[in-house]
């Protein structure tokens, strides 16, 4: 029985973690923002599981949350972050 319970549980928090950063992803895409990846759980990386339109989609080891990388965030010699170069009406907060 606890065990049927701890497999609903940790579906229905990884459900409420896709569609979470299903709305950044989404945001980004409005935004035209190119994300670089896409993934569920938090790295080192399981497995690409695609990649579409320039977008790797993953599967994570760390089933703890999920990311959206947006192009420039971790690349410290990149002079204009695609982020940053937005105007200020179409930054998040």
């Amino acid at each position: 029985m606890f065990s049927i319970q701890l497999v609903q549980f940790v579906l229905g928090i990884a459900a409420l973690i896709l569609l979470h950063e299903l709305g950044h992803f989404i945001a980004a895409r409005l935004l035209n923002v190119e994300i670089e990846e896409f993934g569920i759980g938090f790295p080192p990386r399981i497995v690409k599981l695609f990649e579409y339109k320039g977008t790797a989609y993953s599967l994570n080891w760390l089933p703890l949350g999920g990311f959206v990388r947006p192009k420039g965030e971790n690349d410290p010699d990149d002079k204009i972050l695609e982020i940053l170069s937005l105007p200020g009406t179409q930054r998040s907060p």
